[in-house]
């Protein structure tokens, strides 16, 4: 079973890290995806993070997010687009949570946090619900 959570709106680390905690099904491994435009802070706390089985990053910000996750020691990997992201999540055969939380502004690739979550709905709906 797979459940599936946009969280598009959310346009800062704070945002993503209330969303991160908001989970409490832990017999779901969690994939979390984020990155976008501006800088995330190295003075953010993401001890939440460890609800997390794995972070998937795109973006204009994806390497500086990187950075400090490897710091943390906590798993990731890099992805040139989000369509590339839902596929690899995709095969992931287990009963899984999809967090699409950015914690980033939107502006690399959408104009807005609305146009990336109507993007990460036609995605899912394209290789999930055909």
């Amino acid at each position: 079973k797979t459940i599936i959570l946009n969280d598009s709106k959310s346009t800062n680390w704070a945002s993503s890290k209330a969303a991160i905690e908001s989970i409490n099904n832990l017999n779901y491994n969690v994939y979390l995806i984020m990155g976008g435009y501006g800088d995330i802070s190295a003075n953010n706390n993401f001890s939440v993070l460890n609800k997390v089985n794995h972070v998937y990053l795109f973006g204009d910000n994806k390497f500086q997010i990187k950075d400090l996750l490897d710091f943390e020691l906590i798993d990731n990997s890099i992805y040139n687009d989000l369509e590339s992201i839902i596929l690899n999540i995709k095969d992931i055969d287990e009963p899984k949570i999809i967090l699409f939380s950015p914690g980033s502004q939107s502006y690399d690739h959408y104009h807005n946090f609305e146009e990336r979550g109507e993007h990460f709905n036609r995605l899912i709906n394209k290789y999930w619900h055909n």
